[in-house]
């Protein structure tokens, strides 16, 4: 009898080759995230357009000072609304 039941190691390495890896853009894409971000940003742009690292916006996403989307296994971040909580947490006159 054939176990087609994977094994813990085949299941946690096939798990993290689906896994979207959240590094830092090199600098001209970053650039060009700043210039003309889309409108759902993966959480790696998301900090080349706020100009922090990405272990930073995962902790602004977990208390929730970044609205976020869950879709799937993926983290999205609404431009729109990533906005509007920056205007709202703005101090003083914005020139």
């Amino acid at each position: 009898m054939s176990n087609t039941t994977p094994s813990t190691a085949e299941s946690t390495a096939t798990q993290q080759s689906f896994r979207r890896t959240e590094t830092r853009l090199a600098p001209e894409q970053a650039a060009s995230v700043r210039r003309d971000p889309p409108e759902m940003l993966a959480l790696n742009e998301t900090a080349a357009y706020l100009g922090i690292a990405v272990r930073t916006v995962r902790d602004r996403i977990r208390d929730r000072s970044i609205p976020h989307v869950k879709l799937g296994g993926r983290v999205l971040v609404p431009l729109g609304q990533l906005r509007a909580a920056l205007n709202r947490r703005t101090i003083g006159a914005v020139a």
